[in-house]
């Protein structure tokens, strides 16, 4: 790969690389179904770096706490801290550095109940030709909350 040549997304799949050979940190995700909308909350803790997926469509998130530092798809940078709405565009991907423990939060419209298929829904993995192998793209503990009645 030709340095001087590399676009941001290049970039992104070559950070991705390098971070998936660190050792890896579990992500608690809260999986919280209503009806018609699901709600993905993470929690990231400080020192560490996220690498998203890329996302198909707009989509809300909120910065519940914490404060961190985004790389897009696109090179911006922007440092976000809580509290904070923001809006995900379709093919947005990020590179996330952790700067204080991070809660981060996001929505999505359907009647699915499977994490594993709405993951699917609403982003796709990245060029993953860098990874090692069997690597996953991310470390989650599944907890789901039932709607509350």
């Amino acid at each position: 790969m030709e340095l001087a040549n590399i676009t941001n997304r290049e970039a992104q799949d070559f950070v991705e690389s390098i971070v998936s050979r660190c050792p890896q940190v579990e992500l608690p995700l809260q999986h919280i179904f209503t009806p018609s909308l699901y709600t993905r909350v993470i929690q990231m803790p400080a020192g560490t770096i996220v690498c998203s997926r890329v996302h198909k469509y707009d989509s809300p998130f909120f910065l519940m706490e914490g404060k961190c530092s985004l790389v897009d798809h696109e090179g911006n940078r922007e440092e976000l801290v809580a509290p904070h709405i923001g809006v995900t565009k379709a093919g947005t991907r990020r590179t996330i550095l952790v700067h204080e423990n991070t809660v981060w939060a996001g929505c999505f419209v359907t009647q699915e109940t499977d994490p594993d298929k709405i993951t699917d829904m609403f982003t796709d993995a990245a060029d993953e030709n860098l990874l090692p192998e069997g690597f996953q793209q991310a470390c989650y503990e599944r907890k789901t909350l039932p709607c509350a009645s």
